[in-house]
């Protein structure tokens, strides 16, 4: 079955590609609609490939002009336009190539320096790894509002904590008999406070 294993058009825009069998090599023909390449109509490049494996595929420009620009190599180091795979006998097939489209775009070296590797991968682990830090909250009474979950905001002077978050993993209520016996209910937290680490 015929395919197109890698690209290397410029400008960037999105094209069809319509590859058929032309007997001895594969005809490959470029095209900057799909009603064009159904058709057969206002061909702007065409070429052969040899049947094979990422087989390079080297175009020629014909009559009609890209959408954008002119018809040229995206990586000028590279000396194929096209890479196809494909046997004598396969049935023709139409592909379309480019951004957003279902191949892969090429990627610009730029981005691909040790600088740049090295940044993104700093961000990723940056952005999922934490510490937990649990705590016991002891509360003054009972407060039947609170549920597991809850989001609950703690202030203390002599632990040097403003408005740290926590999340409730557990409650605990308590219950006293004091000297008049009245009972008295009080709660204590299990909470967790999520600590982000930052590679340096």
């Amino acid at each position: 079955m015929f395919d197109v294993t890698d690209w290397n058009i410029e400008p960037n825009q999105k094209w069809f590609v319509k590859l058929s069998d032309g007997g001895a090599t594969a005809l490959v023909e470029l095209f900057n609609t799909l009603a064009d390449a159904q058709a057969g109509a206002n061909r702007v490049a065409y070429g052969s490939a040899a049947f094979g494996v990422d087989v390079k595929a080297f175009l020629t420009a014909d009559a009609t002009p890209p959408s954008f620009g002119s018809l040229a190599k995206f990586n000028s180091q590279l000396d194929y336009h096209l890479k196809i795979t494909g046997v004598d006998g396969d049935a023709l097939k139409r592909f379309a190539i480019g951004p957003f489209t279902d191949l892969p775009p090429v990627e610009d070296p730029l981005m691909l320096s040790e600088e740049i590797i090295t940044a993104r991968a700093t961000l990723e682990i940056n952005r999922g790894t934490h510490s937990i830090l649990r705590r016991s909250i002891s509360l003054d009474s009972h407060y039947p509002a609170l549920e597991c979950g809850d989001i609950v905001t703690v202030s203390s002077t002599k632990r040097s904590l403003s408005g740290v978050r926590n999340q409730i993993d557990a409650v605990t209520i308590a219950a006293r008999i004091d000297d008049n016996k009245q009972i008295n209910f009080s709660d204590t937290l299990e909470a967790l406070e999520f600590v982000d680490f930052t590679r340096q």
